[in-house]
């Protein structure tokens, strides 16, 4: 396979993962880039992770890659603490190291295959085809929004991204995983909102669209635990615990199977169950990657009927 290398476009690209409190998770990310051997320089940036285990990581760590633990945030959100505040630092020092591209990834994510000069180069025929787009989202897709995808979702100019209309019913303009043209983000948002949601609603009103690869190489890992508040608190334990939430690492892809995927006909959207093989996880048809409720939700049964109950006490 054509992977990146130090006299490549690797020179354009710095890679950073956000990490709290999910020890297991994090040793499998970055043992996926070492799996997979991004030669990019890698940031870890913890957000003042107090679990043992997730210590003990990031100091075994610290000879492969960059680890910085993060301030006190000035704002910490209910669900991601203070992730946008570590996303402004690793913008921040994207362009402190004048990088083209920063390549963001959460503890809870991994790459399942290796990041190629040609992954960059398609990356960069979007970005010159879509003056009006900062990021390409480098995941795979879901199959939950399957039905939504297969009717809004078409391929663009460049033939390398699958773009969402502005009025998409969810993420069309920014996710906060993916592969960010530094430049081009600071032309179009100024700055981070405070957000997925509240970003994602700025790019929808100033027509920013976002980018689906169809080349994706990473991917969250199914049904994981979650933090609320930087808590595991004991109702979202019972529900996780209920909703099957766990510790599913993917195998990393084979060089054929990698080949099957670069090659395919482009009308096919790449959707993670349909690619990844995660050998500890029983089949289901659609995974959740969000923790939570919707583990429950995307169980269905009994499951389903619960998480759909718990929606509505909450929401009324």
């Amino acid at each position: 396979m054509d992977k990146i290398s130090p006299a490549g476009t690797t020179g354009d690209l710095t890679v950073y993962v956000f990490s709290f409190n999910r020890g297991v998770f994090l040793e499998n990310c970055l043992n996926s880039l070492l799996a997979c051997d991004i030669q990019a320089p890698v940031t870890v940036i913890d957000d003042q992770s107090d679990d043992p285990h997730t210590q003990e990581v990031l100091e075994r760590f610290k000879k492969d890659f960059r680890i910085v633990t993060a301030g006190k945030a000035s704002i910490s959100e209910h669900k991601t603490g203070g992730l946008y505040n570590n996303m402004r630092f690793a913008f921040q020092d994207a362009v402190a190291k004048g990088k083209q591209y920063a390549l963001f990834l959460q503890d809870d994510m991994q790459l399942v295959r290796p990041v190629m000069d040609a992954d960059l180069a398609a990356a960069s025929a979007f970005f010159k085809a879509n003056p009006n787009a900062a990021e390409l989202h480098t995941c795979f897709m879901k199959r939950f929004f399957r039905d939504r995808d297969q009717q809004l979702a078409r391929l663009d100019a460049s033939g390398e991204a699958y773009l969402r209309p502005s009025d998409y019913p969810g993420f069309s303009g920014y996710s906060a995983v993916g592969l960010f043209d530094v430049e081009r983000f600071s032309q179009l948002f100024g700055d981070l909102q405070q957000g997925e949601y509240a970003n994602n609603e700025f790019a929808q009103k100033q027509g920013i669209q976002m980018g689906i690869s169809a080349r994706p190489f990473m991917m969250w890992l199914p049904y994981p635990i979650s933090h609320r508040g930087k808590k595991r608190n004991i109702p979202l334990q019972i529900v996780e615990a209920v909703g099957g939430c766990g510790f599913y690492p993917f195998d990393i892809m084979p060089g054929h199977k990698v080949d099957e995927l670069l090659n395919r006909d482009r009308t096919d959207h790449p959707y993670a169950e349909d690619w990844l093989q995660c050998p500890t996880l029983k089949p289901t048809p659609v995974w959740s990657f969000a923790g939570g409720l919707s583990n429950l939700l995307a169980r269905g049964g009994i499951r389903r009927r619960i998480g759909a109950f718990l929606l509505r006490v909450r929401y009324g």
